[in-house]
């Protein structure tokens, strides 16, 4: 397989484990309101922020992670290490959430389920100034 060819099938890889990180995990923290106070933009605010660091992890090695990796994390810093090795780099990573529904816990939290789509842009193999996305 071509080095384009595998940077592709990693990025598609990391996709597809974020994109079910963020659908099955996410249960941000609400104050205990009834089942129907589900502030939607607080929600996808706070999702965004989570997906905007992820987005400056494949850019950035130096990027902020927090005391402990996630597995979603720990994907991304493989991946971006594997395409920079193989020649590929990303060059920009940027995510569009999308809220498709979310309920109220009886625990205070929010269960939420989201659509992630991500864009990237990698270095061309043979020319540099030809990016991927």
């Amino acid at each position: 397989m071509s080095p384009t060819g595998k940077a592709a099938a990693r990025v598609l890889g990391v996709v597809a484990i974020i994109a079910l990180a963020l659908a099955v995990a996410p249960q941000l923290h609400q104050s205990a309101a009834p089942q129907s106070a589900v502030d939607a933009d607080a929600i996808v605010a706070a999702i965004e922020e989570y997906q905007d660091g992820l987005d400056d992890m494949w850019t950035d090695p130096e990027a902020p992670t927090g005391s402990v990796l996630t597995s979603v994390q720990s994907s991304i810093i493989e991946v971006r290490d594997g395409m920079s090795d193989d020649g590929t780099p990303v060059t920009s990573a940027a995510s569009e959430v999308t809220l498709l529904q979310a309920t109220a816990q009886d625990d205070g939290t929010v269960l939420a389920e989201v659509n992630v789509s991500t864009t990237f842009t990698y270095e061309g193999v043979d020319d540099p100034e030809a990016p991927g996305v």
